[in-house]
């Protein structure tokens, strides 16, 4: 669950940032809360972020204890599996290892499409090994370098 305190705006995009980070990661489903406080300490939870705040965590908390998976989108299983792909040339003793390397191709992450334990259909297994393959084919002519 991603919750955000703002002054004025920028907490949905914050959310959506954040929880897409998350998805590109392995996390299956990602709740979101933004608060708007209008001051700096003195801020008083009104009735409608209240009622906000117990819906939301309700939701959220059903859903853990219940202990279902979620589908993920197609949409994250793209980007997921092209930097699975692309993170064979960024592993560890590489000349340019990183840790994105060192994530996405352990040795628990190299046989899956996405994160083991989240269900997939099967139209999305076959997408994530097309874009997987796609990551590794097109690492051997693209090269992501960063300062060390």
């Amino acid at each position: 669950m991603v919750i955000t305190t703002v002054g004025g705006v920028g907490g949905n995009s914050t959310i959506n940032s954040i929880s897409g980070t998350l998805k590109g990661m392995g996390f299956n489903k990602c709740y979101g809360l933004s608060i708007r406080s209008l001051s700096w300490n003195s801020y008083n939870i009104t009735s409608v972020d209240q009622k906000k705040i117990d819906q939301v965590s309700s939701k959220f908390c059903k859903d853990v204890l219940s202990g279902k998976l979620h589908y993920p989108s197609t949409d994250v299983l793209i980007p997921y599996n092209l930097f699975r792909g692309m993170a064979w040339n960024y592993t560890k003793g590489s000349e340019f290892e990183t840790k994105d390397g060192e994530y996405y191709s352990n040795a628990y992450r190299k046989k899956y499409v996405y994160e083991r334990s989240v269900p997939l259909l099967f139209h999305q297994r076959v997408i994530g090994s097309i874009f997987y393959l796609i990551g590794k084919i097109a690492s051997k002519y693209i090269v992501v370098t960063y300062k060390k």
